[in-house]
């Protein structure tokens, strides 16, 4: 789809400001509903400013993923949720609404569908639900054209993210030592950097900022640069040591050793000890935090992960009536009953009948959700993906973080999360990227084997 000529001028541009500002003032006034009115103004005066510069716009995005949580808005939401939009209508805009569609593959549209089509067997269709998974895909897939199109975008993006990431990181830690009590360590010493944001998510938000900065400490040109970056790693290491997220921690570690250890070389091991010298000495000076490290560990062996062993027993008794298509999209907290309690046997104290239960797990949860069908269209997706033989500097770049997010997928249910979603966007737009790639050498190949066959004969 094609804008008309007069609204590629800014002149176009602030008739069509001024006639989306009317649309959204007079009903607020109507309604009385000032917030919205407020709102409505503030998002319309940040397209206008980004309008001509959607890279801005995907920057204001993604350093607002890591506070989401700071305010929530009346009707919109989070902040991060505003700059998503905003990124929306400017790629929309400057691409003039022409988004190719195979910058996500077929099994992931396919995969969308058929968590639709589970709606209609649900015992409790999620309708809203539904709608914030489609944002989140539209989201992956613009942010995947939009890379597959420039993929040098890829370190400056998440140089700016890591630099978010990293107060983050230390409002976190200044709250760990804040909430250290006399009497030793509890579930309650586990720290995030803002009032209201999960220990857990805290931890994932900072894994692509960990993982960026270690790529700038082995590969940086610059030395003030790497050592800059590494003091960051240490920080951000720190910071998710002290959240006591032990699904981040392997999340971290695998990670590092699947994807980067194996290729680092002399100069790159060097860097990674200049981290763990940095990490060592933050360490240091807030000793409590390896103190509750080992806290951590020792209590996973005791609680079986916090339960989560227990947890997946009970989901198999679930997925045993339900194996095939599942049941329904976001409806295992509606389906699972005190009976697949029992016939999970062990034991355990269910207090809360009536009270959500999630299966800490995305694998499960779309296994669970959508059965044996959408689970196989997943599967096949994110295979694609980490099998893809891409040797781009900016593939290893987000690699790490990627893998490392698929291994915690395995304990933590973030597959609702934006930072999952930016994430599948990148390592898409970076897959699609080298496809083109690979497709313009083989025409290239075929041409001139056609015209060596002409010279021939």
């Amino acid at each position: 789809m094609t804008l008309p000529a007069g609204l590629n001028s800014r002149a176009g541009v602030l008739i069509a400001a001024t006639f989306l500002t009317t649309l959204a003032v007079l009903p607020a006034l109507y309604l009385d509903k000032l917030p919205l009115l407020a709102a409505a103004m503030v998002g319309l005066l940040l397209f206008a400013l980004f309008f001509s510069r959607p890279f801005a716009a995907l920057v204001l995005f993604a350093v607002l993923i890591p506070f989401e949580e700071v305010i929530v808005l009346p009707l919109l939401g989070t902040p991060t949720r505003l700059a998503g939009l905003i990124f929306f209508a400017t790629y929309l805009f400057h691409r003039q609404f022409r988004v190719n569609v195979r910058a996500l593959p077929l099994v992931a549209w396919l995969w969308l569908l058929w968590a639709f089509m589970s709606l209609s067997w649900s015992l409790e269709p999620r309708f809203g639900a539904y709608f914030q998974l489609v944002q989140l895909v539209f989201m992956a897939w613009l942010v995947a054209d939009f890379v597959s199109r420039d993929k040098t975008i890829i370190p400056k993006l998440l140089s700016y993210y890591t630099l978010s990431a990293s107060v983050l990181a230390l409002l976190g830690i200044v709250n760990f030592m804040r909430g250290l009590d006399a009497g030793g360590f509890s579930q309650q010493t586990r720290t995030s950097g803002l009032e209201g944001q999960g220990v857990e998510h805290f931890a994932f938000y900072l894994l692509p900022a960990l993982f960026s900065a270690l790529h700038f400490v082995f590969y940086a040109k610059s030395l003030s640069k790497r050592l800059f970056f590494a003091l960051l790693a240490g920080i951000l290491a720190t910071a998710i040591l002290a959240s006591g997220t032990r699904g981040a921690w392997l999340s971290a570690l695998g990670g590092l050793i699947i994807v980067y250890l194996p290729r680092l070389r002399i100069r790159q091991w060097i860097g990674l000890l200049i981290v763990v010298f940095a990490s060592g000495f933050i360490l240091m000076k807030v000793p409590a935090v390896s103190e509750f490290v080992a806290y951590r560990a020792g209590s996973a062996l005791e609680s079986g992960g916090a339960g989560r062993l227990s947890i997946w027993k009970v989901s198999s008794a679930v997925f045993k009536d339900h194996p095939i298509r599942g049941v329904g999209f976001r409806n295992y907290e509606y389906t699972v009953s005190l009976q697949d309690f029992e016939e999970a046997n062990f034991n355990i104290d269910y207090y809360y009948a009536f009270k959500p239960q999630v299966p800490h797990n995305i694998y499960l949860e779309v296994l669970l959700d959508q059965g044996l069908v959408g689970f196989l269209l997943w599967a096949i997706w994110l295979g694609r993906l980490v099998f893809c033989p891409s040797k781009d500097k900016e593939w290893f770049m987000v690699y790490g973080f990627f893998i490392a997010y698929l291994i915690g997928g395995m304990t933590n249910p973030e597959l609702n999360r934006k930072y999952f979603w930016i994430t599948i966007g990148m390592v898409e737009g970076l897959r699609y990227a080298w496809f083109k790639a690979q497709s313009l050498k083989y025409n290239a190949l075929e041409k001139q084997k056609a015209k060596a066959a002409i010279r021939y004969t």
